[in-house]
């Protein structure tokens, strides 16, 4: 079983973690493993450092940026794309959906409203 990059600090607390673990090797057949990996967070970055960076394309940028407080790290995953209104519309519409609605909306947004017939 494997838990890579960082799923364990997505856990909203320490007991979530105990019980992914617990679950896990409830799981687990006899000498299965568990290869769990993450970020060591316990030397707070500061400044710019805050900012990693996880992946890239030609469309799409992902970024986490980490908040300390008090005994735990907040992650903010940022996640920009370059995909036009009309590539998510056409995207609905290969899924089956109906758009009913779609329209410039504020700072930017675009609202699309999707039904399923």
């Amino acid at each position: 079983m494997v838990c890579t990059g960082d799923t364990l600090t997505h856990l909203p607390s320490k007991g979530e973690v105990t019980a992914l673990l617990r679950d896990a090797a409830r799981c687990l057949a006899t000498n299965g493993q568990l290869v769990p990996s993450y970020r060591d967070l316990t030397r707070p970055l500061t400044g710019t450092d805050r900012a990693l960076p996880v992946c890239a394309t030609d469309e799409r940028i992902m970024t986490c940026f980490l908040e300390y407080v008090v005994d735990t790290v907040m992650v903010h995953d940022l996640i920009h794309t370059r995909a036009s209104p009309a590539w998510l519309i056409d995207r609905c519409r290969d899924v089956g959906l109906h758009i009913q609605h779609s329209a410039d909306g504020p700072r930017g947004l675009h609202i699309i409203t999707a039904t399923k017939s």
